[in-house]
């Protein structure tokens, strides 16, 4: 029938064109192989093209490979080796597939999983389709389950009779090659098995020539296919996945040594699969902690409520009660970062930490959680429950529990400072700074919290005592505790301290009005913020920014940025400074020429502040509310009970800017104009410092204008 056929072709080139197209010649005998090495060989003209396809990998495809081989050096042939497809092809694929487009989780989960065989790339989209995984809308195509779970039917069947070929040897090598994970060192097999090293090389290398099962890399073997893999693994028994995955997990933890918390999302995956659960715990909370390193806060939940799953396995104990109060207290400042400070299951989770802890003989871990508690509180602007939360922590913590004294010394800092207790404040600052620094090497990641929820406390400790001291009227000390700060934070582990210390050196700036460095300072805060993904430290430069804007020039531009970064900041929960950014909001409002908006916002800060006990700036806001009162017998009285606040709370600074402001306003009233004059030179004469700076500068002007004239403040 040879003959035949060939005429038969040829009277059909002559009338139009030829394709004859022949698929799976891997699969054809010889009869067929011969018609068309025949064809091939024919030399006279003919309008004819002849396609051929064959998996060039399969066992059975010899014959059609050496004919390929032939042809192709007799130039009669060209072989085209069709590659898996790209990422991007399979990008297109399912763009093709779904009109209306498709996410790009959808391509990267075909190439996940297909390795870009077309053939298990159309198959699998019909699966998630059938099964609901991806649901197909008017217009596009949605997620709607795990796209790395099943394997089609019709492909599961296909895969299964590929892999029932294999020799039993083969097969047990690939099925634990399938625990191990998609890509695999021989030695992990060999330790498994209990098979020389160089043997089961071998064996994997020969199944890589003869099939399409695994490749070959530089650092050993992969599947070529996720969806073959786990049709291996899917055939074990529970109980022998199981151990296997326990003696993959336990070889590879010991083959890593001390580098396993590198690994520890594989080892934690082993661990779990192999149940282990003290060892997967283990490793859940180190891919926790590695997560937010990197800034992955949603990766590091998902691990640490994983790990909470595998300690609720453990048997009753009080070190199982023990871990869980660990990893509530750190899953409750996690929620803090993804969902801000005003989170609900943020507060539950660190109150039931709270309550197994209280539980324990020992209270370690108990002032660990009310100091996270306590940080919680002080953020969101609950002063008073974060004051009696922290002295809590001092009663409880025990005298050589370092981090948490020095946390709790860093935290009292904070609360005092925000209910205006400087001096005390710069007591506790202190403290912390000199626990920090008798730390010595060991301070280099000294806190016990998370940076999700917190600063480190060294770092935290030098800013607040920098911020004590120029409301007590040293501006040159707190602008060099500042800077002390900033470089305490150039350490790479407190990447969250380093964008605070540029905000709290803004801060300074600010106080010492010096908008030409605030800005400078605001937006490296801002920057820091958006690269490491703290937006609480991006409304805080934005605020700042905004202030320093409306000094230099341009309040309009000043209070949009101010207040968008005040907007910020509250939709993170976070209200501890909200006084503060309401105080730098109304002075852009009274440049911009809106007294009225400038008053608001001071009266909102003055009575938050008295809500929350968070009176450390109601001097100035009462100063500011003044310069915006159109009456004088009304801003005189804001005046003196600002003058009288700043002494209540030995803030110098600021009661020598309301003494300014008093002074200037009472320059057509001799008597009292003299009086509040001597007050102001009394107070600028306990200065020792700062002399240059602009409300230094402005009192002294105050105190020396002539009678009866008010001064031209510089700032």
């Amino acid at each position: 029938m040879l003959r035949e056929l060939l005429e038969a072709l040829d009277a059909l080139a002559e009338r139009s064109p030829v394709v004859l197209v022949l698929e799976d010649l891997h699969w054809a005998d010889g009869p067929s192989l011969d018609a068309v090495a025949a064809l091939a060989r024919r030399r006279h003209p003919a309008r004819l093209l002849i396609v051929g396809t064959y998996v060039s990998t399969r066992t059975d495809a010899g014959p059609v490979r050496r004919l390929a081989g032939e042809l192709a050096l007799r130039g009669a042939a060209d072989d085209v080796v069709l590659g898996r497809l790209s990422a991007a092809a399979l990008a297109e694929l399912a763009a093709r597939r779904f009109p209306g487009g498709a996410p790009p989780e959808v391509a990267a989960a075909l190439a996940r999983r297909t390795g870009g065989n077309p053939l298990f790339a159309r198959l699998l989209l019909d699966h998630w389709l059938r099964t609901g995984a991806l649901q197909a809308l008017a217009a596009s195509v949605r997620v709607a389950g795990d796209l790395d779970a099943g394997v089609p039917r019709t492909l599961r069947a296909h895969l299964e009779h590929r892999l029932a070929a294999l020799g039993d040897d083969d097969a047990e090598l690939l099925t634990v090659a399938a625990v191990a994970g998609p890509r695999f060192a021989p030695r992990t097999l060999a330790a498994v098995l209990e098979r020389p090293e160089a043997e089961v090389a071998d064996r994997c290398a020969a199944l890589a020539r003869r099939t399409p099962l695994l490749e070959a890399g530089p650092a050993g073997f992969a599947f070529a296919h996720d969806l073959e893999r786990e049709v291996l693994r899917d055939g074990l028994a529970p109980e022998r996945r199981a151990e296997l995955h326990a003696l993959v997990g336990r070889h590879l933890a010991a083959e890593y040594g001390a580098t396993a918390t590198e690994h520890a999302v594989e080892l934690a995956r082993h661990f779990v699969a192999g149940r282990d659960p003290e060892q997967a715990m283990l490793f859940l909370r180190a891919a926790a902690e590695r997560a937010f390193a990197r800034s992955a806060p949603d990766e590091g939940i998902r691990h640490l409520r994983a790990a909470l799953d595998a300690a609720a396995e453990l048997p009753a104990s009080v070190e199982r009660v023990r871990a869980e109060v660990e990893l509530r207290a750190h899953l409750g400042q996690a929620l803090v970062a993804v969902e801000g400070w005003s989170s609900p299951a943020a507060e539950d989770e660190l109150a039931t930490a709270r309550e197994a802890a209280a539980t324990l003989d020992d209270n370690e871990p108990l002032v660990a959680v009310l100091l996270a508690l306590a940080t919680l509180s002080e953020v969101r602007g609950e002063v008073a429950r974060a004051h009696r939360l922290t002295e809590e922590c001092l009663r409880l913590a025990p005298v050589d529990a370092r981090a948490t004294r020095l946390e709790s010394e860093e935290l009292l800092a904070c609360s005092l400072f925000h209910q205006g207790a400087f001096l005390r404040a710069l007591e506790h600052a202190e403290s912390g700074a000199a626990l920090y620094a008798a730390a010595g090497e060991d301070a280099g990641g000294y806190s016990t919290l998370p940076a999700t929820m917190g600063d480190n406390a060294g770092v935290s400790c030098q800013d607040w005592a920098g911020l004590a001291l120029w409301f007590l009227g040293r501006p040159d000390r707190a602008l060099e505790r500042a800077r002390i700060a900033l470089d305490l934070a150039a350490d790479p582990r407190r990447a969250y301290s380093r964008a605070t210390a540029r905000a709290q050196l803004a801060v300074v700036h600010s106080c010492r009005r010096e908008p030409e460095a605030t800005l400078r300072w605001a937006h490296a805060t801002v920057d820091a913020g958006r690269e490491l993904g703290y937006a609480y430290r991006v409304a805080t430069g934005r605020v700042l920014r905004g202030w320093a804007l409306a000094l230099l020039g341009d309040p309009s531009t000043g209070v949009e940025e101010t207040a968008a970064g005040l907007a910020e900041a509250r939709a993170t929960g976070a209200r501890m400074d909200d006084p503060h950014f309401l105080a730098l909001l109304a002075e852009a409002h009274l440049l911009d020429g809106d007294p009225a908006a400038c008053r608001a916002a001071a009266g909102e800060g003055v009575e938050l502040g008295c809500r929350e006990r968070a009176r450390f700036l109601e001097p100035e806001l009462l100063r500011l509310s003044a310069a915006a009162t159109a009456e004088p017998e009304l801003a005189e009285a804001a005046l003196r009970r600002a003058v009288g606040v700043a002494r209540e709370q030995g803030a110098r600074s600021l009661e020598l800017r309301a003494l300014t402001d008093l002074v200037g306003l009472l320059a057509g009233r001799p008597t009292a104009s003299a009086s509040a004059r001597a007050e102001l030179g009394a107070l600028l004469r306990t200065f020792t410092e700062g002399h240059e700076t602009a409300d230094l500068r402005a009192a002294a002007a105050a105190v020396d204008a002539p009678a009866g004239q008010g001064a031209v403040a510089p700032r």
